[in-house]
């Protein structure tokens, strides 16, 4: 009720009354239409936001896995390229990615950015990819037996593996590490004779990773040593080949040894049938079908579609795969 009129009443007063609660209701309607049509604008708000939100999720998880493949692309593609450097010297099998293990722990160790840790481990694992384009008897030559010639020309694989780097995109970032990974502290290396800081910081980790790995194994003519005799050798070149911090940070870390570093002394590998493989698995070696042809190559993360692959391949052949992989998967490892 809007108003009342005593008796009796005005009819002017009347008239107004009238007229203002006229006016009232027309503007509680006014009112009551505008909050309905801001209701309903709402509403359909929320409702292009909800489903905007949703597209983003989409769209994001959508982007989230094609950049996962494509780093799957980019690892496979390292490790193909990695395991053809490899093949040409059987003789340092495995050397490659044992550099790459310890140089990414050390990268880890030192807090690097994870772009960083992808070029140096990238350039770690192709560091002698230049090897592919010298000749066989420069390659297998022990070193001592080098001549002098044969000596420069094997020196030019740091180049050439820069060179071969470089035309890729994606891999240009490893390319100057795998170039200068021959260079000393004291400019006493090769190809340019950088010195001190001049000297990429991946570089040096390869070549610090490089030189403890080639200390401790049994490759070609090298002699083999323990540990601590490895780091003893190194810390006499402290300043010269070395420098000085990164080398005692490089030793602390050897110090603590992670399950990376350890793998490739075979203690986490297992060899399993191809009815036991399952998706996230990481082969330790390149599989070879019967025919000698490479189906995947060494460090792998296997998927369903690989698996089925391999099975098909069997049955093509007739033949039964020993599989080597890897006993932690890529997300165990990942946490390590």
């Amino acid at each position: 009720m809007y108003s009342y009129v005593n008796k009796p009443w005005d009819e002017e007063d009347l008239k107004l009354k009238v007229i203002n609660a006229a006016q009232q209701l027309f503007l509680k309607r006014s009112v009551d239409l505008k909050n309905r049509q801001l209701f309903e604008i709402n509403r359909r708000l929320e409702e292009i936001i909800k489903n905007r939100t949703m597209s983003l999720i989409e769209t994001n998880e959508s982007l989230q896995k094609t950049i996962q493949e494509l780093d799957e692309s980019y690892k496979n593609s390292v490790n193909m390229l990695a395991y053809f450097a490899d093949h040409r010297m059987p003789e340092l099998h495995g050397h490659s990615g044992v550099v790459a293990q310890y140089a990414k722990s050390f990268c880890q160790f030192l807090g690097l950015p994870d772009k960083e840790i992808k070029d140096i481990e990238s350039a770690a694992l192709l560091h002698d990819i230049g090897m592919l384009s010298l000749p066989e008897k420069i390659i297998h030559a022990p070193c001592a037996e080098l001549s002098k010639e044969d000596e420069l020309k094997r020196q030019e694989h740091a180049e050439i593996g820069e060179a071969i780097l470089a035309g890729m995109p994606v891999l240009q970032g490893a390319a100057s590490y795998v170039r200068s990974h021959h260079e000393h502290y004291d400019g006493s290396g090769y190809p340019e004779g950088l010195k001190g800081k001049q000297i990429p910081l991946g570089a040096q980790i390869i070549l610090l990773a490089n030189n403890y790995d080639t200390l401790i194994s049994d490759y070609c003519d090298t002699p083999v040593y323990s540990h601590e005799e490895a780091v003893n050798i190194m810390q006499k070149d402290s300043g010269s080949l070395y420098e000085p911090e990164l080398l005692d940070n490089f030793i602390k870390m050897l110090s603590k040894p992670t399950e990376e570093i350890k793998k490739h002394q075979g203690e986490l590998v297992r060899a399993l049938h191809s009815n036991e493989l399952e998706p996230g698995m990481v082969l330790y070696q390149a599989l070879k079908t019967k025919s000698g042809m490479i189906l995947l190559v060494q460090d792998h993360t296997l998927t369903e579609k690989a698996i089925q692959s391999i099975k098909v391949m069997e049955k093509t052949e007739k033949v039964h795969y020993t599989i080597y992989i890897y006993s932690k998967s890529i997300a165990e490892k990942e946490q390590i």
